[in-house]
Order: structure tokens, then sequence, then C-alpha cells
């Protein structure tokens, strides 16, 4: 953060110098008692207490003036780095190799993202940076004591150095309280997670299990937020037994000055303000070590998204693209699995070809679709679209030439309408509700009070998986790409649905369209023209509908 804050030069300067005039301005209420004991109370002439008292009260509005535009300063900055963070995360988010990250790291998920930008959020802020700016100007008021008495400046460094050392030891435990902290919450809100199906929980009589998981979990999570807390409050208590234990050090040896003519009492009183503003000023950020602790490691977990190598976006675009794939030597496995779902996958489709994909549950249908979707990038090979591979196009245009439907199809929080426009902003209402007819949904969407405006909510959470699955192929169908991957596109149908949808596939056939079929089923349609069979380890068995051929 101290990066972004001193990147610009003239920001820099400016921040560098508006501090440095700020600690010096800090010297005021020193001074000033100094110059009261030492000219008012000596002489007891009234203009001088005036004049001191005119001088500190400038002192002081400059001072106000110089820390509101600082602390200004600094907020856009934190705005900035705020956004600039967010808007990274967020893209990495919405990456294909994000996506395989959360799926396959236990330490990194979506349900814990909004308490670590909270945590993450609570580090970037300006007080907590400029307590952090302001450290080194600590050595102007020691610099100021030793002026006035050398003795209590070298007893003010040691106690310095003492709250410096006793930060540098308080890191580390901060450190794996807040990771043991997140863990437990984390694991209490997968718990929580799991208790929001309630239908399922009831059914399968899970409540007593999820009751003592809970319980455990809880348990867990209060003990590592009691550790934090009580380590916490000791630091609190040991700051301010540091600060007292300073004022009382300052007087006690000023005084055996004072008494030894070395110093007098404006003296002292004025070495125990800056004995106690040196170190006050190192004490701010060892209190706020807890806060800085969670943001800490919140960005240490945030930072997995951020280190996910960009992918490689695209730009071109296909003229009267008509449906010509191949894969050439396609190869994928997950971060951290036994081993590749396939490799070696060799295919090459024309225009018109109808594929059908098929394989036990697990076995990588749904994985491929994603490759196929450009969602996902092949570990190896290439996946070349009329001889381009697929990483060298644009991706939005591809999203175009896909009618495709997914396994588990999900919506974007918006109206039903909107849902269609996303990837075709042209399509009329009078074009969506055909699509709808075409699926069997068009009394669905009258017989709302809504209609296209109803809105979708919990990415269609609400709606039953027929309804959901139907809705898939309709807004699928609004691209008329080239290019159909239907991942088990009967899920869910009732009869009147499959009828529906064979309707759609013997249109699209019809059309001369490339179709992909994803299934779990053995049985092949007769309208396959080749078979991949994802059960065959590691490399998939291609087969034609006149014989079988090692892939």
């Amino acid at each position: 953060m101290f990066k972004t804050l001193l990147s610009s030069p003239t920001v820099a300067f400016q921040l560098l110098l508006s501090s440095l005039v700020i600690n010096i301005l800090g010297l005021t209420g020193a001074i000033f008692s100094m110059m009261v004991f030492r000219r008012y109370l000596s002489h007891g002439i009234d203009s001088t207490l005036i004049t001191l008292t005119s001088g500190a009260l400038f002192a002081i509005i400059f001072d106000y003036i110089l820390r509101r535009v600082r602390f200004r300063t600094v907020c856009v900055i934190c705005v900035k780095k705020w956004r600039e963070l967010g808007d990274q995360i967020f893209s990495k988010l919405l990456s294909g190799e994000a996506e395989i990250l959360l799926r396959n790291n236990n330490t990194a998920n979506r349900g814990s993202l909004d308490r670590l930008f909270a945590q993450l959020s609570g580090g970037i802020v300006p007080p907590i940076l400029l307590g952090l700016l302001d450290i080194p100007f600590a050595l102007i008021f020691l610099a100021v004591l030793f002026l006035l008495a050398w003795q209590l400046a070298a007893v003010t460094l040691i106690i310095m150095i003492i709250v410096i050392a006793l930060m540098l030891i308080r890191m580390g435990p901060y450190a794996r309280y807040s990771e043991n902290l997140q863990e437990a919450n984390m694991a209490q809100s997968a718990v929580i997670n799991s208790a929001e199906h309630f239908e399922t929980v009831r059914l399968i009589n899970a409540g007593s299990f999820l009751h003592k998981r809970w319980h455990n979990r809880s348990g867990d999570s209060r003990v590592e937020k009691y550790l934090f807390e009580n380590l916490t409050d000791k630091t609190s208590t040991q700051s301010m037994v540091i600060v007292i234990l300073t004022t009382i050090i300052t007087i006690a040896l000023g005084s055996k000055l004072v008494l030894a003519g070395k110093l007098d009492v404006a003296g002292m009183i004025t070495a125990n303000i800056l004995a106690a503003k040196s170190v006050s000023m190192l004490i701010r950020p060892l209190q706020a070590l807890p806060t800085i602790s969670r943001a800490s490691t919140a960005f240490q977990r945030i930072n997995v998204f951020l280190s996910v190598p960009e992918q490689i976006k695209g730009s071109a675009r296909l003229n009267n693209y008509e449906g010509y794939l191949e894969l050439e030597d396609i190869s994928f496995g997950f971060p951290g699995g036994k081993g590749p779902l396939f490799e070696h996958l060799n295919v090459k489709l024309k225009p018109g070809a109808v594929l059908v994909v098929k394989g036990r549950n697990g076995s990588g249908k749904t994985t491929l679709a994603r490759l196929l979707s450009g969602l996902y990038n092949p570990r190896r090979g290439s996946i070349l679209v009329g001889g381009s591979d697929l990483r060298q196009l644009d991706a939005e245009w591809w999203k175009t030439q896909l009618i495709y439907v997914p396994q588990d199809p999900e919506f974007i929080s918006a109206t039903l309408r909107n849902n269609f426009r996303f990837l075709t902003p042209d399509i009329s209402d009078n074009g969506i509700m055909e699509l709808l007819t075409s699926v069997g949904l068009e009394s669905f969407v009258r017989g709302s009070n809504d209609g296209l405006g109803m809105m979708l909510s919990n990415g269609g959470g609400s709606l039953s998986p027929g309804i959901k699955r139907k809705l898939a192929v309709a807004r699928a169908l609004a691209t008329d790409g080239s290019i159909v991957l239907l991942d088990e596109p009967m899920t869910a149908l009732d009869d009147e649905g499959i009828a529906a949808i064979q309707k759609i596939i013997s249109s699209l056939i019809s059309k001369g369209k490339t179709i992909i079929l994803f299934s779990s089923s053995d049985q092949v349609p007769p309208f396959a023209t080749l078979v991949i069979d994802l059960n065959e380890k590691p490399t998939p068995m291609i087969m034609s509908v006149k014989g079988n051929i090692r892939g």
C-alpha cells in the first residue's frame, strides 16, 4: 500500500512534506507550555501570554488544515487503490482459470470472499496508513527532547525500541491467529450454507449431524476469536502501561535533573509532553496491529486470485464461420488431481456433424463442454475454430457462435428479458416469446404478472429444474450460432419438454449446425455421426457410426 501512496513523485512529495510540517506543528503544545512557564509566569506580562496564545492558535489552525488536506489526499488514493484491487479480483473471478482454482482449492471459495473483502477494506483506511506514515517523524520529537535533556531522550529512545520490538514480536502471533480465525470462520460458514438447504436437511435427517458440526465449528471459531481478542487486549494493556511508565520515568528522572540544576520545571513538563508524543506515535501502529494483521491475512488469500495468470485474450473474428471445429491433441486435468481427465484427444468436425460425447458421471463431459465454450483452456493442445486457435479469437464473438446449454444452467439476477439480451442485445420481445414458445414456456411467461420483466433471482434458484432447463435452451437458441453444445439437455424435463427439445435438435440438424451432445446414457441417438467415449482413460475412444477408431 505504501508503494501506492508514494508511487507518484508529486503525491509522495506532498505527503512527506505535509507530514513533516504537521509533525513540526505538533511541537506547538510542548513549546507553548515551556514558553508560558519561562516567560509569562516569571514576568506576568499579559501581552506575552496573548502573543504566545495567538501563535499557538494559529499553529493549531494551520495544523488542522494540513491534516484535513493530507487525509483527503490519502482517502482519494485509498479509494482508487480499492477500486483497482476490486476490479482486479472481480476480473479474476470471471475468468476460467480462477473458476478452476475455486473449484479445487478449499482455502479459496466464493462464500468467503465477502468476508475477506471486509477485512481487507479495514486495513486500507487513511487513519492506519497515516499512522504508519508518521512513524519516522517521531524522531523530530526525540531530537527536540535531546536538545532539552539528552538523558530523557536516551530513556525515551529505549522505550521506543521496546515498543518496536513488541510490535515485531506480536506480528507473528497475530498473523497465525488471523489465519486460524479465518479458517474457523470459513468452516462455520460452510455449515451455515449446508443448513440453508432446508428441504434436503429435513428429508435426509441431517439436522443432528449439522447441529453437532455447528457445535464443533462454532466452538472452534469462538476459541480462535478468544485467542485473537486476548492477544489484542494484552497488546492494548501493554501499550497503556508503556505510556504511563513513560510519563512516570520522565517525571522521575526529570525531577532529579531539576534538583541537579540541569533542567528547569518548564523543561521537565515540556520533556514529558515530547516523550509521550514520541512513544504514542509508535503505540498507535502497535494498537492497529489486529486490523493490519486481518487485512494482511485477507490479502494473502485474495492474492491467490491475483496470482492467476492472465488468459490470453484474442481479438480475431472469423467471417462467415460455418461450424468447422477441430480438437488437436487436447489434454486437460484439474490442479491437484490424480491425473488428466483425458489426453491426446483428436477430433475433426465438419459443418453439420453430430458428435455424441458419452461417459459416466465425473468422466469429464461437462469439462469438455467448458473447454469448447472457451470457459477453460486446455492444458495441452489446441481447439481450432475454422482453422484458428480458439485462444486467438475474440471471446465475446465466440460466445455468439455457440448455442450452449450447460448441465446446470444459471441466470443473472436480472429480468428474464435482460437474460436473453446479454448475448443478443438486439433481440425483440416478440423474438424472445417465439423462443419461449418453442420450448413450451409461453403460458408460463404470460401467466406471470411481469411477463418478460419477471426477475430471476439467485441464479434462477426459485424456478423448478424443468423450467430452468427450458429457459436455458430458449436463451441459448437466441444466438443462432453455428456450434451447438447440449450438456444433458433432457435432464429434469417432462414428456412435453423432451418432445420439444427433440424437435429443436431435429431443426438444428436440418439447418446444418455442428452439434455436440453430452450424455451419460450408453444409447447413441440414430442421428449421431461420431461418438467419443470418455469412459476410456486416459485417451478417449472415438467411434464412427460404421466402426471403432482408437483416438
